[in-house]
Formats: structure tokens, C-alpha cells, sequence
């Protein structure tokens, strides 16, 4: 995979007649919006992935990055009233603060990646692997070079698998669809990584594609029901309309590292992508994560049922919610662990949500700030 570097201030080339005053007509302006907005957003992630690495939770705001975006609003303003060498003059002069506050950590080789997620719905409607060739041909025509191809959705496999209860049975089972892609990604110089849903394994959206009533719960929790996740009514739906397993719970966690001991080493995927690596999302008066596993444990810990906590208790509340979130970020460093013992250079990935930390840490349970500043995922 090709090689990229951030170019470094001093390699930064500069306008040549920044002061002149003829008109700059829309396209230039909307180039110039765009190139100053994306610079913007690379050197706010380049904060963040820094200021994470130091083992700090949230981003430097730098004043360089609130006059950016002043200048980004003001430009349009200067360029109607024609003020065409100020907009000029504070462009250039916004990209020169940006690139001088870039932070120094950042300025290393990263993996260019122009990757696709490749979902269920779209491996089913091909049907074999000439037909799934069609997809990869025109992945390859658009430049893409990672593929995440969806392996396990709603709990179901789309390979025939030793250890799930079920193959998605929407799959022909004279084919193998991971079989197929790792074949067709290597041939065209991809790299495949088998995107997996981690701890939802039911869908209520999927149940009516497979021929199944509303509520079922999905093959694994049909077989596994003591691995339910639940609300504080016992109900095994979360909001979202899918059914969740109990993160706590050590058979859970030994079930899902089996399947992806079984992709790592019966298929030569580059990596492994974590989907739904949280608790299912809270909504207003509903909560969850009381799964059997998950309330014995806490019970054990603190002499109180979960159950019958809420959240004006404050320091056990808090406990309850960081016993939760521990859960997940633990099976993440065993994930990672035991399968680059199998695996040294798997790349591992998440799916997680943007929502600001004390937001998703409250609803999600999902703390991928201590993911990344762990290392080695």
C-alpha cells in the first residue's frame, strides 16, 4: 500500500501575488473554501490523534483553529463587497497558522486508505463469485484498495462457519462468499478485512429478510438465551430494534473470540473490523446491560443488584456505568491480544460513534479513547 507524508510548514508553497486585487470568481472561491475547511479538519484530527497518544481525552482547541474558521465565513463577505486582495491576504496568512500549530507527532508515514464497506445485502444480490467479481471490478476502477467486507451481521456468518449456530441462509450453500472475496481482493491488490458485528446478534430489519417473525431474537441468542443482553424490564430489544449479548459474560466473550480465531485462520483476511463493540444504545428512560453475567458480577463487587440502582445514585450509578464500559474495553485488548498471537500483522479497526465523551460513554459504554491509547490496535 502506498506511502504518504504531511508536508512539513517550510515545504508549504505560497500564493505568488497574494496582494493582488483582481477578482476571484466562484470556483476559486469555492476552492479556496474547500482547501482552507479540509485543512482545518486534518489539523484538529491531527490534535486529537496527539493529544490521545499523551493520554489526554479531549483535543487542544488552538486560537489558530477559531481564527480559521472566522476567515473561512468571512471570505464569501470579502469577495461580494470586492475586497478581493484581503480575502487573498487572509487565506494565505489562516494556512501558514494552520500548518505552524500543525503538531510536530504528526508529521509521519501513514497507510493511504481508500476502503469500501461491502454490506450483506449487496454479497447476497450477487449471488456467486462472478457476479461479486462485477462489484470488485468497479471498487478496483474507483481507486478504492481496502475493502471491509460485512462477514457477520445480525449473527449470522456468511461462511459456512464451525462455530456459529447459523450461516446467513440468504447465502447459496454451494458458495463461499469470504472464500470468493479474498480471492477476488488479492487478485486486484486490495487488502480484505472481515467486518464483523460484534455484540448485537439480532435484527429486527433482518428477521423479516430471512423469513423470521418480528421477535426473534437471532440464531445465536436462540441457542445461547442466558446471553442476552437486557433493559432494566428484561426486555432483550433494545430501542434500535436489535438484540445485544451480555459483554460480561465469560461464555460470550469465549464464543465471539472462537469466530474470529476461525476468520484469522481459515482465511487470509488482512484484518478484522469491530462493528457494535458497545452496550445497545440508551434512550430516554431506558437503559441497559443487565444481562445475567454482567448483574452477578456487579453484584459480587459492590453487594448491590444493578437492578435497582437508577441514576440519582450517584457514585454507584457511576460505578455501574464504568463496570459496563470496562467490559468492552477489555474484550477489545483480549481481542487484539489473542489474535495477533495468532496473527502479528492483523490489522484491527472499529466502527464507533463520534458523540462527545461524557455523551457516549453514559449511552454507549463505548471508550475507544483508551482503545487507541493502549496501542497496538
Amino acid at each position: 500500500m502506498a506511502q504518504i507524508f504531511d508536508p512539513i510548514p517550510s515545504q508549504e508553497t505560497r500564493s505568488p501575488e497574494i496582494s493582488t486585487n483582481q477578482p476571484i470568481h466562484t470556483l476559486e472561491l469555492i476552492a479556496m473554501r474547500q482547501e482552507l475547511q479540509d485543512l482545518i479538519g486534518r489539523v484538529e484530527n491531527a490534535l486529537t490523534t496527539a493529544k490521545i497518544r499523551q493520554g489526554q481525552r479531549d483535543p487542544l482547541q488552538l486560537p489558530a483553529i477559531a481564527k480559521a474558521r472566522t476567515v473561512l465565513k468571512q471570505l464569501p463577505q470579502w469577495v461580494a463587497t470586492r475586497q478581493y486582495a484581503t480575502a487573498r491576504q487572509q487565506w494565505e496568512q489562516t494556512r501558514q497558522n494552520l500548518w505552524r500549530d500543525y503538531p510536530p507527532e504528526a508529521f509521519v508515514p501513514v497507510s493511504e486508505v481508500r476502503a469500501i464497506w461491502l454490506d450483506r445485502g449487496t454479497i447476497v444480490a450477487a449471488g456467486s463469485e462472478e457476479r461479486l467479481a462485477v462489484v470488485f471490478d468497479r471498487l478496483q476502477a474507483a481507486g478504492v484498495n481496502t475493502v471491509f467486507l460485512e462477514v457477520v451481521n445480525a449473527g449470522y456468518p456468511i461462511y459456512p462457519s464451525r462455530i456459529a449456530p447459523e450461516q446467513n441462509p440468504l447465502i447459496r450453500r454451494d458458495w463461499d462468499p469470504l472464500a470468493s472475496a479474498v480471492r477476488l481482493a488479492r487478485a486486484r491488490r486490495m487488502e480484505l478485512h472481515a467486518w464483523v458485528w460484534v455484540f448485537s446478534v439480532g435484527n429486527r430489519r433482518h428477521n423479516t429478510l430471512v423469513g423470521k417473525p418480528a421477535n426473534y431474537p437471532g440464531p445465536v441468542l436462540e441457542r445461547y438465551p442466558r446471553w442476552a443482553n437486557r433493559d432494566q424490564s428484561g426486555n432483550i430489544f433494545a430501542p434500535e430494534g436489535k438484540t445485544f449479548l451480555d459483554p460480561s459474560n465469560p461464555e460470550v466473550q469465549n464464543y465471539l473470540l472462537s469466530l474470529y480465531r476461525e476468520i484469522i485462520t481459515q482465511y487470509d483476511v488482512d484484518g478484522i473490523h469491530l462493528d457494535y463493540i458497545r452496550q445497545p444504545r440508551h434512550e430516554r428512560g431506558i437503559t441497559l446491560g443487565y444481562g445475567t453475567a454482567a448483574r452477578a458480577q456487579f453484584a459480587q463487587k459492590t453487594g448491590v443488584d444493578p437492578l435497582e440502582l437508577t441514576e440519582s445514585d450517584r457514585s454507584l450509578w457511576w460505578m455501574w456505568t464504568e463496570f459496563r464500559t470496562r467490559a468492552i474495553d477489555e474484550f477489545v485488548a483480549t481481542t487484539a491480544k489473542q489474535l495477533r498471537q495468532l496473527r502479528p500483522q492483523l490489522t484491527i479497526s472499529a466502527a464507533v460513534f463520534p458523540w462527545r465523551y461524557n455523551e457516549r460513554i453514559q449511552r454507549l459504554q463505548q471508550n475507544w479513547e483508551s482503545w487507541v491509547s493502549r496501542g497496538g490496535y
